[in-house]
């Protein structure tokens, strides 16, 4: 009898801290929905799931972020590559210059395009990630130009490009589709500070045709390979003598969602279970780790104060099927 009280308090502490936890994480992220029993499964899974993903990551670490009530490990493709872009192609002798460098566009002093990457911005709750990856390439290739670093407003996309196939505003966006349209069309984008992101709510706007279009896309390519060349290798070498390249990840392995710190590994998934849009910025080697350095658009509270390193040549989270570049008048 003794025994039976006591397994029933420790069940009763154990379910008690567990509710504790969980409305903790809630306050320390300021979940603004109401509590329920599915995101506490959630959060109680993602709890779970840090350990393996430690043991299958042993050079990254992760943690109960914001995205841990949210569900994972559930493939699903809203985010798609279907336009035919022209390939761009590199010798092998400029592909093995840039694999014996580094590069990172935010920070590293020895490189001319340093500084040519914005802050980490926030999409909310609007699935328009197709639109910010591809602005924060775009804003990448005009500080190429020797012009100062600008931030280019996604909200002018999401409501003043003519009805495409493939463009869906908060719901899903193709990449290739919309940079084929800014290439061909006279869509210039406007400074952010002229035409403000609103979407956070997962809500569309008409179109404020007022503000003056600023950053044109004159090209976009994809990147290709010839003989035996990586395609990975080829990636780096558009980052290492252009700029940063818009890409395709599946952001609903928990690899993703739970990232901290250091170089993941994440398993490489077919093009169709493609869910998000982010933006290449960088390359190097960590702790013997080779790894891809990505810009996020989940705010700087995400990941490594926005960024996640990926592990280059491995097709990480399947990032180089859908691969866009960009130029700039």
């Amino acid at each position: 009898m003794v025994r039976a009280i006591v397994v029933v308090l420790l069940v009763t502490c154990a379910l008690a801290s567990r509710e504790a936890a969980y409305h903790a994480w809630r306050t320390e992220h300021k979940i603004a929905t109401a509590p329920s029993t599915e995101e506490q499964s959630w959060y109680e899974k993602s709890s779970a799931e840090i350990e393996a993903l430690t043991t299958a990551s042993p050079h990254a670490t992760f943690k109960l972020n914001a995205k841990a009530g949210s569900p994972w490990g559930i493939p699903r493709g809203t985010l798609s590559g279907s336009a035919s872009l022209t390939y761009r192609y590199f010798t092998n002798e400029q592909i093995e210059t840039a694999l014996n460098t580094s590069v990172d566009w935010q920070k590293t002093p020895d490189v001319p395009l340093e500084g040519a990457v914005t802050r980490i911005k926030n999409q909310g709750a609007c699935g328009s990630c197709w639109a910010f990856a591809t602005v924060a390439a775009i804003e990448g290739m005009y500080k190429q130009k020797g012009r100062s670093l600008s931030s280019f407003s996604e909200q002018y996309i999401l409501d003043c490009l003519p009805p495409t196939v493939g463009l869906n505003g908060c719901q899903s966006g193709d990449i290739r589709t919309l940079a084929q349209l800014l290439a061909v069309g006279n869509y210039p984008l406007p400074y952010e500070t002229n035409y403000e992101y609103l979407s956070y709510d997962n809500t569309s706007h008409a179109c404020n045709a007022t503000p003056v279009g600023v950053a044109k896309v004159s090209a976009a390519y994809q990147i290709g390979t010839t003989g035996t060349q990586a395609l990975e290798d080829a990636m780096a070498a558009w980052v290492y003598n252009y700029g940063p390249i818009i890409v395709g990840v599946s952001s609903w392995q928990s690899a993703w969602q739970l990232y901290s710190s250091g170089v993941a590994e994440c398993p490489a998934v077919p093009m169709n279970q493609l869910d998000h849009g982010v933006t290449i910025v960088g390359y190097g080697v960590m702790n013997s780790v080779p790894y891809w350095k990505v810009k996020n658009s989940w705010t700087p509270k995400w990941g490594e104060t926005g960024y996640i390193y990926l592990r280059r040549g491995t097709n990480a989270c399947g990032l180089r099927w859908i691969n866009t570049v960009v130029e700039v008048q």
